[in-house]
């Protein structure tokens, strides 16, 4: 039987987990990063996919993805066209089900994140100090 699946890094920090266990953080600093804008849609996208893809991103949570997610994000919205067109197999919903999972949109991984919460204004802060 095979271990849980390690959660990514972005992930971990939003929900605060490198608060609880700072060692943890520790032992991820050499992992690359992916950073940057993700990206364009794919050119070979059809109409039903572009609207997929860019209501995946408009729906996941802010900055949470960057180029190296490209290739997942691609998959989900091909996934969400023909989910949504009805041509997508039992198999195909099972890994799409699970891909969500992975990128967020389910019940269960969105209630482990937790945004952090934006720093007070100060008085000062609107005189530029």
């Amino acid at each position: 039987m095979a271990g849980r699946p390690r959660k990514p890094t972005k992930v971990l920090e939003l929900s605060g987990a490198f608060d609880k266990n700072p060692k943890r953080k520790k032992d991820r600093v050499n992992e690359p990063q992916s950073i940057g804008p993700l990206g364009d849609p794919p050119a070979y996208f059809d109409f039903e996919q572009i609207d997929a893809w860019h209501e995946i991103i408009n729906r996941s949570i802010p900055g949470l993805f960057g180029p190296a997610d490209y290739f997942y994000v691609e998959m989900c919205a091909d996934y969400l066209a023909r989910y949504r067109a009805g041509t997508i197999t039992i198999q195909e919903r099972i890994h799409f089900s699970k891909l969500l999972g992975q990128l967020g949109f389910s019940p269960t991984e969105r209630s482990k994140i937790q945004m952090p919460e934006k720093p007070k204004e100060s008085k000062w802060s609107r005189h530029g100090k």
